[in-house]
């Protein structure tokens, strides 16, 4: 069984790269993953407005509120595969947002990678009776009937 690890390094070379840095006075990169997650996902009003802002610029709209989700989209059958999302929000229209940080080279197919993400996100959002052809579906989805 293999066991889920949140981030590619470890919590303790983590801490140690973070205190060497400090030695250092240099700040942590934010394309690490812990990083990325850290700064867009805290409590505080800083880290949410940095979301906020990276959310607008990415989207090309303004954003004026959204509320942080939980990263982890559980599978809907046993055998099923958990994505673990790097920053996951509903904004305050209702539509989801991911914003994932790669920076190094993998052998996964991003493109299949995000559009199994996407699809994940669609399907979260439409409830159970609703149809493919209501407004909700119409707007998430972008399309015009």
């Amino acid at each position: 069984m293999k066991l889920l690890m949140p981030f590619t390094r470890s919590y303790g070379e983590i801490k140690r790269l973070a205190r060497e840095n400090a030695e250092l006075a240099k700040p942590l990169s934010p394309t690490t993953d812990f990083v990325f997650k850290t700064l867009f996902s805290g409590k505080d009003e800083d880290s949410r407005e940095a979301l906020r802002l990276l959310l607008s610029s990415c989207i090309h709209r303004q954003v004026l509120d959204f509320s942080l989700q939980n990263t982890e989209m559980l599978p809907n059958f046993l055998m099923g595969k958990l994505f673990r999302l790097d920053v996951h929000v509903t904004l305050n229209d209702g539509e989801q947002a991911d914003i994932e940080m790669q920076v190094n080279r993998t052998d996964d197919d991003l493109k299949a990678r995000s559009l199994l993400y996407a699809s994940r996100l669609l399907e979260s959002q439409l409830g159970r009776g609703e149809d493919f052809k209501d407004e909700a579906m119409i707007k998430i989805c972008g399309y015009s009937v």
